[in-house]
């Protein structure tokens, strides 16, 4: 029997920095309020300390992940410590990726602390600032006792204890094309959108429409996410974890998004 799985994943929720996170707090807003009113399961990736502006200091933002949390509508997934690039000599590099293992086991760690102790839940989820990492990375998460990663559907894809569940997608393709390529298929199949505020045309951001990163509207958010409760179940990474880790081996996402270069795994 046929069922599609979908997880919504929000990258960089970060504390305020002033005018210049006016118009992304504007849409974060948008979209928290459009998801909450359609009762829609969304994953949060988080930034504890973006350019020393730290999270656990803004009271709005820790409040508006606070009342989500309490609805049980959202999950707060650990976004690296500051989102910094470390090793800039590095292909595709990022915070962790190429770091010493012991540097990269007291940032997530800290991270993990930070966001745990401001929001009072279980931090289970890890989202690579760049989607980079290596395998250090992934001993430092299973030290640490995370149980999921979501990384970048070009990969790497390592052999973990815990479950690795790779972005999929963008809002454009899941509307024109994952969605019913998916429903198509004969088994359980996944589909992760990935998508950041600068995602949406109505951000203005003239790189993102030129590298046609901006290719959805805000307005067209709620007709989508009506189409997508018509037809598939919406879960967090740690819901999906629960119910399907063993639908989830490294091999079937490398069949998926590499070989076969589909939207869905």
């Amino acid at each position: 029997m046929n069922k599609t799985i979908i997880i919504f994943r929000y990258d960089d929720y970060h504390a305020k920095r002033g005018k210049q996170d006016s118009v992304k707090d504007e849409i974060e807003n948008e979209f928290l309020d459009i998801f909450a009113k359609e009762k829609i399961f969304l994953t949060l990736s988080a930034i504890p300390n973006y350019g020393e502006f730290l999270l656990s200091k803004d009271k709005n933002k820790i409040d508006i992940l606070n009342n989500l949390l309490d609805k049980n509508l959202i999950e707060v997934a650990l976004h690296g410590f500051n989102h910094h690039v470390e090793r800039k000599d590095m292909r595709r590099a990022g915070e962790f990726k190429g770091v010493d293992f012991n540097l990269q086991f007291e940032k997530i760690k800290k991270g993990k602390k930070i966001l745990e102790e401001c929001l009072h839940t279980k931090i289970k989820t890890f989202i690579p600032p760049f989607n980079a990492y290596d395998k250090n990375t992934l001993k430092v998460l299973e030290r640490l006792n995370f149980s999921c990663l979501s990384n970048s559907r070009l990969g790497p894809f390592y052999e973990s204890k815990m479950t690795i569940i790779p972005n999929t997608c963008s809002f454009a393709e899941l509307d024109n094309f994952a969605l019913s390529a998916a429903t198509n298929e004969n088994d359980i199949n996944f589909i992760v959108v990935m998508f950041h505020y600068f995602s949406f045309f109505d951000s203005k951001k003239k790189w993102a429409i030129k590298n046609n990163i901006s290719n959805f509207n805000l307005k067209d958010l709620k007709n989508l996410l009506k189409k997508c409760k018509k037809h598939s179940e919406i879960l967090t990474f740690g819901q999906v974890v629960e119910q399907y880790k063993n639908e989830l081996k490294i091999e079937r996402i490398n069949n998926s998004l590499i070989k076969n270069k589909k939207l869905f795994i």
